[in-house]
């Protein structure tokens, strides 16, 4: 996911508006993963829909404290079937509350984490789609680390493209579900390994912030068994 990053500011930030609005394309029209089925390497189509997000600010919890409150949360209850894309859900949300547009990534905790869950719509070359989908979570604090700081080491720092100006946000954590066995699914070009240990992240994430995702919660016990080669 990318976002503009601030000109403005030697701790360069993005607003919460900016990684919406980079999402808006793929929410429309699907964004491309790359598959391997049996062999062969197909493309297919997965619609970003809103699964969780809380958002922390320094005002509202303290380093010390061992149970963090956010000042903003949603966390999705509705069958995939029934859901918004995630752009319509984030910008209807905003409407009642306008910080979760308007608030800088500067400005948030580590704690800040987004959600996302993936669902199918097509392949290329055509063909039956694969009946996979998958969370990705994400930290979007771009706040100063400083000595009082947490949370511990498992969230992902945005990422800050001086040339273009631009953020990219590496996941922290990822979970599939229904990925059989006759392919592989890695969207983001992660070995055996480091697809094992962003499952085990996400454990120790859930863990530490107690978060009560139903998505989390349904995934998790789904989860295939990653095989070492």
């Amino acid at each position: 996911m990318i976002s503009r990053g601030s000109d403005t500011d030697s701790h360069p930030f993005f607003c919460l508006e900016d990684l919406w609005e980079s999402l808006k394309e793929c929410s429309m029209y699907g964004a491309a993963v790359p598959l391997d089925v049996n062999g062969k390497e197909i493309v297919q189509y997965y619609v970003p829909y809103l699964s969780g997000i809380q958002l922390y600010k320094e005002a509202d919890s303290c380093a010390s404290s061992s149970s963090p409150s956010p000042f903003f949360q949603y966390m999705e209850h509705e069958k995939p079937y029934n859901r918004e894309p995630l752009t319509d859900k984030i910008f209807d949300l905003a409407d009642r509350f306008p910080e979760l547009s308007s608030c800088r990534s500067c400005d948030l905790l580590e704690t800040s984490w987004l959600c996302v869950a993936w669902y199918p719509i097509c392949r290329i070359p055509v063909g039956p789609s694969i009946d996979t989908s998958f969370l990705s979570f994400y930290s979007l604090s771009t706040k100063s680390r400083g000595a009082e700081d947490f949370p511990p080491h498992f969230f992902a720092r945005a990422i800050y493209d001086q040339k273009d100006k631009k953020f990219s946000l590496p996941v922290f954590g990822l979970l599939s579900y229904k990925p059989g066995d006759s392919f592989s699914l890695n969207p983001y070009g992660a070995g055996e390994q480091e697809k094992y240990c962003l499952v085990q992240t996400v454990d120790e994430w859930a863990t530490y912030l107690q978060v009560p995702l139903p998505d989390y919660h349904f995934f998790r016990p789904r989860q295939y068994s990653y095989n070492r080669r």
